[in-house]
This record gives C-alpha cells, structure tokens and sequence, in this order.
C-alpha cells in the first residue's frame, strides 16, 4: 500500500504540470481498500470477543450451554 503512495509523490514530484486527479482515484482506492481490510479485522475482533465470553460464561455455568436471547 505505502508502496503505491510512494511512487505516486514521486511521480507528482518528476511532473507537477501533470493533472493530479489521477493521484487522487488511486488514493480513493487505497482508502477502500484499507477501510475494507480495517472492517473485517474489527469484525474478526469483535467475534473473538464474543466467543470468549460465551466461553467464560460455559465455564462459568460448568460446561452446560447457556442461550441468551437478545430481546
């Protein structure tokens, strides 16, 4: 990703009479792409958290399963 960046500052650098809306799409694309990637990262942290609580709470309960229905 920072790659990308990188080579296009240079770029704008080597020709500032260049338009730069070409920077700016592949700037939107990076921002999709990390916001995507930050998304399921969250999401994958957020069902750990959840599972360890239902584990904490089987444990709790001494291995019988317990539902809680969300109302």
């Amino acid at each position: 990703m920072s790659l990308v960046l990188l080579n296009s500052y240079s770029y704008i650098e080597r020709h500032p009479y260049m338009p730069t809306y070409l920077f700016t799409v592949e700037l939107a694309i990076v921002a999709a792409v990390v916001a995507f990637y930050v998304c399921i990262i969250s999401n994958a942290i957020i069902n750990i958290i959840t599972m360890m609580i239902l584990l904490l709470v089987q444990i709790k309960n001494k291995g019988k399963i317990v539902f809680y229905l969300s109302p």
